[in-house]
């Protein structure tokens, strides 16, 4: 079964049911992009390299995608499935998390604050990236 067709599958028990949109294959270990139509966001089921994960863009800026793991830290929500080869989330986990989040998500991306949240998402993603790399963050000036 392809990627878009276990989202498809699982899309449509979503209350209430999500559109796919497509999907596009690339590189060569069966790496896949599946994005999801909801009412204040499109969702990105992603696999590469045989790991799956999520992110979500604004409706009206759909190349502006956030990693599940920074919008779930930036809105102090839990329940994000493991991303690493060791521990794949499946699909059915991850679409289990977007029915948890694509209200606050939407309500996130809506927001009359937006600017200075997808400034807050930025800064955010960059201390994640030094976390991830055990580097302390280099100081303002």
């Amino acid at each position: 079964m392809t990627l878009l067709d276990e989202v498809r599958e699982h899309a449509f028990e979503l209350a209430p049911p999500m559109s796919v949109l497509g999907s596009m294959t690339t590189g060569s270990f069966d790496d896949a992009i599946v994005k999801i139509e909801d009412e204040g966001a499109f969702w990105w089921v992603v696999r590469e390299r045989g790991v799956l994960f999520l992110s979500a863009s604004p409706r009206d800026d759909a190349d502006d995608l956030y990693d599940l793991a920074l919008i779930s830290r930036h809105l102090q929500l839990p329940g994000v499935p493991a991303s690493s080869p060791e521990q794949s989330a499946s699909v059915k986990d991850l679409m289990a998390a977007l029915q948890r989040f694509r209200r606050p998500v939407a309500a996130m991306f809506g927001s009359a604050a937006w600017a200075s949240t997808r400034k807050n998402l930025l800064m955010l993603g960059r201390r994640m990236d030094f976390e991830r790399f055990g580097r302390p963050m280099p100081e303002s000036k």
